[in-house]
């Protein structure tokens, strides 16, 4: 795709001095003009003269030993950092000026991705030299809310919350702080209010086999309308949640 000038919007005048080379070259269509011998631009007839036409930025091209267009007319090397070869490094990165692969050397704090040192902040002498700077602001991220970092004169601690703390679980909403740090779905029966039944710190669904009194049961395990009817001196609810068929003041008899 060609742009820059056009000549239904630009008087003669004015593309004789913004549009060359040819400008004098008489022709009738644009394949009367001579050919500017690179792909970044292209010969335009307008008013019975020859100007050229600049291709857009990043078209491809090979001349003067460039590969893309710089929208001016010209084949360079480069049009932004990401076209050059090399890798950035903390103070230092791949750069391009003017068309030509380079490197920069920033000055000042390295860039976000490059402090990871920490409780230290990197910074950058503009010559490609990084040093490690104490910073106890630059505490870095945990794995769990259970964790706190502190840094106290460049030396990092993990500090574990208790074991009754709230924590955001990977489970669901909330969790309960491990002693170690890690954010269990739960550690004690109670931690599991719809269930009781908490196992390797995981919360399990009712059932007639948890050695527990849940879900629609009467009794431990036993009575409702999901597990067997219970034994004689079990709780009940009615005559249906016990062997026997008799609930008597909500005992089975």
């Amino acid at each position: 795709m060609i742009t820059s000038c056009r000549l239904p919007a630009l008087a003669a005048a004015l593309l004789a001095t913004a549009c060359a080379p040819d400008q004098q070259a008489a022709c009738v269509t644009s394949a009367d003009c001579p050919d500017p011998g690179t792909a970044c631009q292209a010969p335009l007839c307008g008013g019975g003269h020859c100007y050229v036409e600049n291709a857009v930025s990043r078209t491809p091209c090979s001349d003067n030993g460039g590969s893309l267009c710089d929208g001016a007319g010209t084949c360079a090397h480069c049009v932004a950092a990401t076209d050059c070869p090399g890798t950035a490094t903390a103070c230092s990165a791949p750069a391009c000026t003017s068309g030509a692969c380079g490197t920069s050397y920033p000055s000042g704090d390295a860039p976000a991705a490059f402090q990871t040192n920490p409780c230290h902040r990197i910074t950058c002498d503009g010559a490609g030299n990084a040093t490690p700077v104490v910073d106890d602001s630059m505490k870095p991220p945990t794995s769990s809310s259970c964790i706190e970092a502190r840094c106290t004169g460049g030396t990092l601690t993990l500090v574990y919350s208790a074991a009754t703390l709230d924590c955001t679980s990977n489970y669901g909403p909330m969790g309960k702080c491990g002693v170690v740090g890690d954010c269990n779905q739960c550690n004690l029966p109670q931690d599991c209010t719809n269930s009781g039944v908490c196992f390797g710190h995981t919360c399990y669904a009712p059932s007639c086999a948890d050695k527990t009194q849940n879900g629609y049961e009467t009794d431990m395990d036993c009575g409702g309308p999901v597990c067997p009817p219970c034994v004689n001196g079990n709780s009940c609810l009615a005559g249906t949640d016990c062997q026997s068929g008799n609930c008597v003041s909500n005992q089975c008899q």
